[in-house]
């Protein structure tokens, strides 16, 4: 189904062209299971909304590039209801790294929460909206990306589980996520695949405006000259 081979998860694990395939496997560290160094993510990285068919669990999902060139997704966060995800986003150590923001903007759960932070007036991040032919592009090259194992991804159990099970149906001749009928909550998957997609597609950065020179003010007298001071 999708992106799992029916022999098995174990004989997928090993397997490229695999969710599994691109499965990024921890190590040993002071505190327990940690990242190696070259799987962590490094410089900005870009985000993607997801929310449950019900609308009763939001999800955002991050993604960047690797120190080895390979674009990688982390589901960084799951909650029940979808309240909390312009706070999660707007959070300082969250924003310092997150340039942009997607979700599927019609047709889904999520376009109702991209237009409430489109309007928000406290919401500063760039909102790109996700639709047409774009999202089956992007379902598309997701899948190109799977098959050839060059998406990575950490072990996470409600992104695997949306790879493993998620329900594809046929649009405009590509297979894209169904997420009314599929057996799990595939609205993590779809959002990874939204956030690869916005890796390619981010705004142009608004060019800086440098602020005019500072006025001037010109005092003379017959001891010292002309002196200058800044306003």
């Amino acid at each position: 189904v999708l992106f799992q081979c029916p022999e098995g998860a174990e004989e997928a694990r090993e397997r490229p062209g695999t969710w599994d395939g691109g499965l990024n496997v921890p190590v040993d560290g002071p505190t327990g299971p940690t990242l190696a160094p070259e799987d962590r993510l490094v410089g900005p990285l870009v985000a993607c909304i997801g929310v449950s068919q019900d609308q009763t669990r939001g999800h955002v999902v991050v993604a960047g590039y690797r120190a080895d060139g390979r674009p990688q997704v982390e589901l960084r966060a799951s909650r029940v209801g979808t309240h909390w995800i312009e706070a999660f986003l707007v959070d300082p150590q969250v924003r310092a790294r997150v340039t942009c923001v997607t979700a599927q903007a019609r047709g889904g759960p999520s376009a109702a929460i991209l237009q409430g932070l489109r309007e928000s007036e406290t919401f500063s991040l760039p909102v790109v909206d996700w639709q047409g032919q774009d999202l089956l592009n992007a379902h598309s090259d997701f899948f190109g990306l799977v098959t050839r194992g060059t998406l990575a991804h950490n072990p996470q159990p409600a992104l695997d589980a949306a790879a493993a099970m998620a329900s594809p149906r046929n649009l405009g001749g590509v297979d894209v996520i169904d997420l009314r009928n599929s057996p799990v909550d595939a609205s993590p998957l779809l959002a990874a695949i939204g956030a690869v997609w916005l890796l390619g597609h981010q705004p142009e950065a608004k060019p800086y405006d440098p602020p005019p020179p500072p006025r001037v003010a010109i005092a003379t007298n017959a001891t010292n000259g002309a002196r200058a001071y800044g306003l």
